[in-house]
């Protein structure tokens, strides 16, 4: 019998008859970070024990353990793909190649019982550590910036995440975090916990009058839709050259000792320009386990997306979002905990944080706001290596008042001077979504309607998100 007529045989009773898998090997594929070091600080990080390490085989045969239990080749087939899948999603390869063969020297017991096969893993992991830099924020707004980040991810086998983070805006505004993430493989796929430190300095002094310091440590355990979360932060409000007189009461220091439970569903087809599916975000806080703060606060984020062609290249997208701020047992409204509206980010037409309560130059923020847009948005041209280009029509509405005026913040009250009343904005322009994964904004505001006190930013602006 010659090599292909046994392989024809093997194949056909590796399809008909039924399969016992004996086991599972895996198999490692040569990377950069696996490979001998030759620098003397790799020899001092492996002489350290500190170098990184593969994926524990226990991770990887909790996905691949269940095609022991197949019995047929349909079977095999199945939970090879499921268990390929579930890998994969935990994104710790690059590459996951299954294949199958027979043990050697078992093929002639294919007419008499099970066919005893074992099953390969060749896997390729991704990088244990990666440094990047990424542009943020809006960049006609206060908002640009520079963020840096250094991932360890998965660099010790455990499917852990380790995060530094640095960023630096245009005002000096400066946040560091460290951050590390560990998933609870044995309980779930998608539970994990983690834990975040971080430093932050906010420079609102050209908006506000001050500048708020703020070092934070958050604790937090995700389960699916569900995050819960605990944080303990130490806030200082240092105020800054020719503050106006209420913006005296907001110096100080205080301490945030908060719970907090986030739930959140995401069926959109893209996270930059989605034209397909919607997003939910729901958010609930209470402040008050110790510390000097006390209130509750909850946010909603909502979007909607109607392709308007087959393609899908044509929609129209809904957003809105609101939010409220209530202190209780005798605590003030910090403007630590206040929401600010105004942007490209926020509220197009209006200044970084231009739109909301405000003494002269200074701004407050509210304690209750709204905030609603419409978008038409449909693809204009596909340049290659370039990116897409989108037309973008909008019109925008929403308001941001303080608590005791919470009644008028639907439609205002109507009366000159109160501030209180509905803001709205229309415009257009040009989306460009770049082959990095960064959306850029080119759009042209007309402000409708607006408070004395509210900075306008008509005309052109850019905002840019990735």
């Amino acid at each position: 019998m010659d090599k292909e007529e046994l392989r024809a045989r093997t194949v056909r009773a590796i399809l008909n008859a039924h399969l016992r898998v004996e086991r599972i090997d895996i198999g490692l594929a040569p990377s950069s970070w696996n490979k001998e070091p030759t620098s003397a600080l790799g020899k001092l990080v492996h002489r350290l024990g500190l170098q990184p390490r593969p994926t524990q085989d226990w991770i990887i045969l909790r996905s691949f353990g269940r095609v022991v239990d197949a019995t047929s080749f349909q079977e095999l087939e199945a939970a090879v793909r499921e268990a390929t899948e579930e890998l994969r999603s935990l994104d710790l390869h690059d590459s996951v190649i299954v294949t199958l063969d027979t043990i050697e020297g078992t093929d002639s017991k294919a007419e008499s019982g099970p066919i005893p096969v074992k099953v390969h893993l060749h896997l390729k992991e991704k990088q244990k550590m990666t440094i990047g830099t990424t542009a943020s924020g809006s960049v006609s707004g206060r908002e640009a910036g520079l963020e840096a980040e250094m991932a360890m991810s998965n660099y010790f086998g455990t499917a852990e995440r380790i995060n530094y983070k640095y960023s630096l805006d245009l005002t000096r505004s400066s946040f560091y975090e460290g951050s590390f993430t560990k998933p609870l493989l044995a309980r779930g796929q998608n539970e994990s916990v983690g834990v975040n430190v971080v430093k932050e300095t906010l420079n609102n002094s050209d908006l506000s009058s001050h500048k708020q310091d703020r070092l934070g440590f958050h604790a937090r355990y995700h389960r699916q839709n569900h995050q819960f979360s605990y944080e303990l932060s130490w806030r200082e409000i240092s105020l800054t050259d020719k503050p106006t007189q209420p913006m005296l009461d907001e110096g100080g220091h205080s301490v945030k000792s908060s719970i907090k439970h986030v739930w959140s569903r995401d069926s959109r087809n893209d996270g930059l320009i989605p034209t397909i599916g919607s997003a939910i975000r729901v958010s609930n806080e209470l402040a008050g386990l110790g510390g000097s703060v006390r209130f509750i606060k909850s946010e909603v984020d909502v979007q909607h997306n109607l392709p308007l062609t087959p393609a899908a290249d044509w929609s129209l997208s809904f957003l809105g979002k609101a939010g409220v701020h209530v202190p209780f047992g005798g605590s003030r409204s910090h403007i630590s905990d206040r929401f600010f509206v105004g942007g490209p980010g926020s509220f197009r037409g209006f200044g970084a944080k231009g739109l909301g309560p405000r003494y002269k130059h200074d701004s407050y923020g509210g304690d209750v706001f709204w905030n609603a847009s419409a978008h038409l948005v449909g693809l204009l041209r596909d340049v290659n290596n370039f990116g897409l280009f989108y037309g973008h029509l909008f019109a925008q509405a929403g308001n941001n008042v303080r608590l005791p005026q919470w009644r008028q913040v639907l439609v205002g009250s109507g009366k000159p001077g109160n501030g209180d009343d509905v803001r709205t904005s229309v415009g257009a322009g040009v989306v460009w979504r770049m082959p990095v994964g960064a959306r850029v904004e080119f759009n042209y505001v007309w402000p409708l309607s607006a408070q004395p006190n509210d900075v306008q930013n008509p005309g052109p602006q850019v905002g840019m998100s990735v």
